[in-house]
């Protein structure tokens, strides 16, 4: 079964499916189910295996959250599959000391957080036969699933464990606020020299020179154009044709109105234990319905009758949807209710006899006319939606057929062919700097043997499915010096302006005092601002560009403090800006200046901190004291 995913790794369905599990699982280790008997071992902690699978798993998973949109090297594609190894080998020594411990997550726990992942829901519920399908299609059995979930709630058990019992001291504390409750008067000066390139002389010798220094960095980019065809549920739209029957739209009405109708009602309930109280409290009501009925008796009469009945008790009810209130019989009662006939039969439930009162309906639909139009307007979104997966399997088939051309697929799906203009590669740019895109055109079918993709849902999107295929390629070449003299002399006329100001800025600094700083910096062409008082905390609240905002935050990240109160200077390049900083004076916060919530919550990310180093210690401590061997493995290579 493995095998048949991997090989159709791109097919709609297997995408969706692994994504959907894998992704979901990985905010609790979750791939640590990627694991299976048949699988070659990479490694073992305490005699426990680690599959290649795993690795693999894991590698994806590390590549889909930091590596997306990223060309990766050789070199690259190794740390990363490295780090894989690495993450799995810590996690299974700490599993290991878990059993030790004798920490055993509860069935319960296990169950929980199972039923939150999205991969197993239906309507934003857990289903138990999705459940089966997805585990079974991904080539895994519910025991081992289930124990590598029992693994990774352990884990969180024991982080959690540092987590509520570290703390920091009460020194780091007031160290801290003495951070945040700081105040600085900075000035900062800033300066466009990118607006000073055309003003730059630059030779064409200087030019030559830097070209034939540097021949290997000037080439044209790797490009390409892509040819592909997409299916949505919009092909299948207003055009399309329809047949809805009589019956079909009455069904969907009821549907509808069932669905979208909120009911308000209340209700007499009597408790029982046997089948005599049962059949008693099903006639009392009975009878008391009859009452209500024929109008010998209001409902408010009814109620104080009800009062001196052994457990029997009153309710009024809010206002559910069909489903909402989790009783199928009382959902089924109310629901059957109209307000010319608002009292329900009497109705058991485990334990309780009830006789519920309609006191309303709302609904968002105006009338039946606007009902019978959103029935008829679903109905052929559902049809549409049809088409579209009879498209989508069709598309399958003939991927399956047609692998050289997608000419033969547009033309049996009545769809266009699309193709994009140069793109490219080395920096992904448009169309392929979608992630599942990339990933398509990067099989080795596709970028060496030339051939079509296989179908693979776009952007991980339900019904979007797409091919894609190379039209044509350009490789990269060495550019000539013609085609690289723009390039280099507005590179070199850059690097000129930056240095000359620079230099300037510096020389200043050198020979200046405190008092002309404004004055001998204007002098030099900077925009200057000063800010007294500032604190930390209302950086972002400024009313300046983002290159000073980026500015000041270095000012105080990187200016510690002042020598013998003297104004400490900062000289950076941020964004085509030279931006001077000047710390004038530096107050350091107090304690007493902070409301005690704030202190309390700062104290419990001070300790939540500490908690986390400590966990980490923890795992490193582990992993030193485990015993684990190592396996060669071509995937490392």
């Amino acid at each position: 079964m493995m095998q048949f995913i991997r090989d159709h790794a791109n097919s709609v369905w297997a995408k969706i499916l692994l994504i959907g599990v894998g992704v979901s699982l990985a905010g609790i280790g979750g791939t640590q189910i990627f694991s299976g008997p048949s699988a070659d071992a990479i490694a073992s902690v305490d005699g426990s295996k680690i599959t290649l699978q795993e690795v693999e798993a894991q590698y994806q998973l590390l590549l889909n959250n930091y590596a997306q949109n990223t060309e990766l090297t050789e070199d690259m594609q190794r740390q990363y599959k490295l780090i894989a190894r690495e993450d799995l080998i810590q996690r299974r020594a700490l599993n290991k000391q878990a059993e030790d411990w004798k920490i055993r997550a509860s069935d319960r726990a296990v169950a929980e957080k199972i039923i939150e992942i999205p991969a197993f829901q239906k309507n934003g519920v857990f289903d138990q036969e999705t459940y089966k399908q997805a585990l079974f299609y991904s080539g895994y059995n519910i025991e081992s699933f289930e124990d590598s979930v029992r693994r990774d709630v352990e884990d969180q058990i024991i982080r959690e464990a540092f987590a509520l019992s570290a703390f920091a001291s009460e020194k780091a504390l007031v160290e801290e606020l003495e951070y945040l409750g700081q105040t600085r008067d900075l000035a900062v000066a800033t300066y466009n020299y990118r607006d000073q390139v055309k003003n730059v002389a630059v030779s064409n010798d200087e030019v030559a020179a830097r070209y034939e220094a540097n021949k290997d960095q000037f080439v044209t980019p790797d490009r390409i154009k892509v040819q592909y065809l997409e299916l949505t549920p919009a092909l299948f739209g207003a055009d399309a044709q329809v047949d809805l029957s009589t019956d079909m739209i009455a069904d969907e009405m009821a549907k509808l109105k069932k669905e979208n109708e909120q009911r308000a009602s209340e209700q007499f309930t009597i408790e029982y234990s046997n089948d005599v109280e049962k059949a008693e409290a099903l006639q009392l009501l009975a009878d008391l319905r009859a009452q209500l009925v024929s109008g010998a008796m209001t409902f408010d009469e009814a109620k104080a009758q009800m009062q001196d009945v052994n457990n029997a008790y009153y309710n009024k009810n809010g206002n559910f949807k069909y489903g909402a209130a989790g009783i199928p019989q009382f959902d089924d009662a109310l629901f059957a209710l109209t307000e010319a006939d608002p009292y329900s039969e009497p109705f058991a439930t485990d334990g309780e006899v009830h006789l519920v009162h309609l006191l309303g309906i709302t609904t968002p639909f105006t009338d039946e006319n606007d009902l019978k139009t959103a029935a008829i307007n679903n109905l052929k979104q559902k049809q549409h939606l049809d088409q579209y997966l009879q498209a989508e399997a069709r598309m399958q088939q003939l991927a399956e057929t047609y692998t050289e051309s997608l000419d033969e697929i547009a033309q049996d799906l009545g769809v266009s062919l699309k193709e994009t203009d140069w793109l490219n590669v080395d920096q992904p740019e448009g169309f392929i700097a979608n992630p599942t895109v990339w990933d398509a055109l990067n099989t080795v079918d596709v970028r060496e043997n030339h051939r079509n993709s296989l179908p693979f849902a776009f952007n991980n999107e339900d019904n979007h499915a797409m091919i894609v295929r190379i039209a044509d390629q350009e490789e990269r070449r060495q550019k000539s010096l013609d085609e690289s003299y723009d390039e280099i002399k507005a590179e070199l006329a850059m690097e000129k302006a930056k240095s000359s100001i620079t230099d300037r800025v510096n020389a200043m600094l050198e020979a200046g005092d405190v008092e002309s700083f404004q004055n001998d910096i204007e002098q030099l062409g900077f925009a200057y601002n000063q800010y007294n008082d500032l604190a930390i905390t209302s950086i972002g609240n400024l009313q300046a560009k983002p290159v000073e905002q980026t500015a000041i935050s270095n000012g105080f990240e990187k200016v510690k403090q002042l020598k013998d109160n003297k104004p400490e200077y900062l000289v950076e390049d941020i964004d085509g800006h030279i931006v001077v900083v000047a710390v004038n004076n530096i107050k350091k916060g107090e304690s007493a200046d902070f409301p005690d919530d704030v202190k309390a919550q700062l104290r419990e990310y001070l300790d939540a901190r500490s908690g986390s180093y400590e966990y980490q210690a923890l795992l490193l401590y582990i992993k030193n004291h485990s015993n684990i061997k190592l396996y060669n493995s071509s995937f490392f290579n």
